[in-house]
């Protein structure tokens, strides 16, 4: 009786050990991954039907709103490409992961070296992801922002849609024998404006590299059909002089960012072909604000408040995938959330890892160890808002943009106040090189030095010389032109943000807190 009991014993074990091993092999299929793809343009602003452009066709960002939650106060910490992207990528701003500036050609900025400081990289380590990146990566040190399979960084990749679309289709081969989940990031080259030439000269694929694909010496992009739009039918933003110059240069805008839409379109309908809609969360962002005069490169409004999507499927049904094309034809839907929490680009890395199911550890950085600030999204998604458990501000920190551009500024921003703190305001603000010669500015200096009127909301002069505080009520003054620093009636409000941005400094291991002491 004992050997028989034995034996029914062991065969109960082997029998309760084949089912834990089915029951795992089962979970690592498909339907059980948690997969991630992130979507991220490149200086894309509010130009989408998403949210509430009734011009421009952008069906695809539509309908991955009106399956997800559509954010309308996300911001990032800082209006710079690699600055942004290393922020996004670690979790942490740019004066504490150490990509002060654009990390490419003669700027030559890099993160800090530590391996276990991007998503990707703890993804990967924690997670077991399958980690890829296809488009406009523009982060250092490559063993920081590690991905298993990369193809970055040139024009072909980041604006040419129907590479991108292969090399998508090759990246989801890979990944049919592979258990994992994983991490696809891509990166639009999209609506940055086009580099100039060896002369100086605007390329001739066009100011926004609008003419890049669509013929001739250009090429073509067999996937894409661009649309033209008038300079009449565009929606100029109220922060931006409405002027021919100006008009001309967002009808180039809105033609590049169709294009990146119809990307998104190509990709989501590779991941419908491979059954990955169900398991996969989607995100959609930008970088910084648009490329024009008060956006890019500042902490205003323009620069910081950016377009976020987020899909989980866990919560409404997947997008259909698009590719519908037509100019008269926005295919405009209401998203299935909007949120209007303030958010940072910062969150989107513990959001990740809770996704993932990672807890957000402190990590060692330059002999401190480091916590994320940011919180993860996924309890916003979906449910109303606001919600009076979250956060109440943001906060922003920039330092150059390209090697010449040094400016340093630090932001804390609440839903009605706003406190920039230009540490060199000595200087005049200086201007990218694509910002300054763009036709909208030029057509602001040649105004001004005629005595014409600019139709900007501020002078030439306003924008190149800052008071040290910048102080705006931006309910009553969204275009944050008149400051209340120097308002005695102001100055209790003043110093108790003054004291909530030097806190923040101190929290994130600001090296120009420094400042505080020399003045």
């Amino acid at each position: 009786l004992s050997t028989r009991n034995m034996a029914y014993g062991v065969y109960a074990r082997i029998c309760t050990l084949l089912f834990l091993f089915i029951y795992v092999a089962s979970a690592c299929n498909s339907k059980s991954k948690k997969n991630i793809l992130f979507f991220i343009a490149d200086d894309a602003g509010f130009q989408s039907g998403a949210y509430g452009d009734p011009i421009i066709s952008t069906p695809n960002l539509n309908a991955l709103a009106a399956s997800g939650t559509l954010f309308k106060k996300a911001y990032s910490t800082v209006a710079s490409c690699s600055p942004s992207r290393a922020s996004i990528m670690t979790g942490i701003p740019q004066h504490q992961n150490g990509m002060y500036g654009l990390a490419h050609s003669v700027h030559h900025f890099s993160g800090f070296n530590s391996t276990n400081m991007s998503f990707s990289n703890i993804l990967s380590s924690m997670g077991g992801y399958r980690t890829g990146l296809i488009g406009k990566k523009h982060v250092t040190p490559e063993n920081v922002f590690t991905y298993d399979f990369e193809v970055s960084d040139t024009l072909e990749v980041m604006r040419n849609i129907s590479y991108m679309k292969e090399l998508t289709q090759q990246f989801f081969e890979e990944c049919k024998n592979d258990s994992n989940p994983f991490l696809f990031y891509i990166g639009f080259g999209d609506p940055h404006r086009c580099d100039f030439d060896a002369n100086g000269e605007i390329s001739e694929n066009g100011a926004f590299c609008e003419l890049y694909g669509t013929g001739g010496d250009q090429g073509t992009i067999p996937d894409w059909k661009p649309i033209i739009y008038s300079p009449s039918d565009v929606i100029v933003p109220s922060f931006l002089p409405d002027t021919p110059a100006t008009r001309a240069e967002l009808a180039k805008l809105y033609t590049v960012t169709n294009r990146f839409d119809q990307g998104i379109g190509l990709i989501m309908n590779i991941l419908k072909q491979n059954g990955l809609l169900n398991d996969t969360l989607i995100v959609f962002t930008s970088d910084n604000g648009i490329p024009f005069p008060g956006a890019k490169t500042n902490l205003y409004d323009p620069g910081m408040n950016i377009p976020l999507i987020i899909v989980d499927p866990s919560i409404h049904p997947p997008p259909p995938p698009l590719m519908i094309n037509n100019k008269n034809n926005n295919n405009k839907k209401n998203p299935a959330a909007v949120n209007v929490d303030m958010v940072s680009l910062l969150d989107i890395f513990p959001t990740l890892l809770d996704w993932a199911g990672i807890p957000s550890n402190t990590y060692p950085l330059n002999g401190i160890n480091v916590t994320l600030t940011g919180r993860s999204l996924l309890p916003l998604l979906g449910r109303p808002s606001p919600n009076p458990s979250w956060r109440q501000e943001v906060y922003g920190s920039h330092n150059l943009h390209e090697v010449t551009m040094y400016y340093p500024m630090r932001v804390y921003k609440t839903d009605q106040y706003k406190l920039i703190y230009n540490m060199a305001n000595a200087l005049s603000y200086p201007l990218a090189q694509d910002l300054w010669a763009c036709e909208t500015f030029q057509d602001v200096l040649n105004r001004t030095e005629n005595g014409v009127p600019t139709g900007w909301c501020r002078t030439v002069e306003q924008y190149y010389f800052r008071d040290k505080w910048e102080l705006f009520d931006t309910e009553v003054d969204p275009l944050e032109v008149a400051s209340l620093s120097g308002d005695p009636k102001y100055w209790p409000l003043l110093q108790d943000m003054q004291t909530k941005l030097k806190a923040w400094q101190n929290t994130t291991n600001d090296p120009w807190i420094i400042k505080y002491l020399h003045e």
